[in-house]
């Protein structure tokens, strides 16, 4: 399990508690190949007519912060990112770094690399 499962927005205490916003691997799911270079941006749950391999998605882009209505902050990489983070090179069934099944994987999430700015 990730240590770091949601990397919240600090615009205001709402966004950092209630996760309502977070950060997620752009376009949404590990069933690609992600690295440490896979670009991540800020989501809130609902619902996207747009498919993606399939499947809607529950998870849409965002630009706001629904509690304080400021615009999200700019991501950066963060300067102490954590060693062991998912690589996907099979296409979503084991972790390259770790070598476990994705669903045992212990590494961090590859949006563990970033923080706001």
């Amino acid at each position: 399990m990730s240590l770091i499962a949601f990397v919240t927005p600090n615009c205001c205490e709402r966004a950092k508690t209630e996760r309502a916003v977070y950060l997620r691997v752009k376009d949404g799911y590990y069933g690609q190949n992600v690295n440490r270079d896979t670009p991540v941006e800020w989501v809130t749950s609902g619902w996207s007519m747009k498919l993606l391999d399939g499947q809607y998605q529950s998870e849409i882009p965002a630009s706001f912060c629904p509690f304080c209505g400021k615009k999200l902050p700019e991501i950066v990489k963060r300067k102490d990112p954590p060693e062991k983070v998912i690589t996907v090179t099979d296409g979503g069934y084991y972790c390259a770094t770790c070598k476990e099944r994705l669903n045992a994987c212990q590494c961090e999430r590859i949006e563990a690399l970033w923080e706001p700015k």
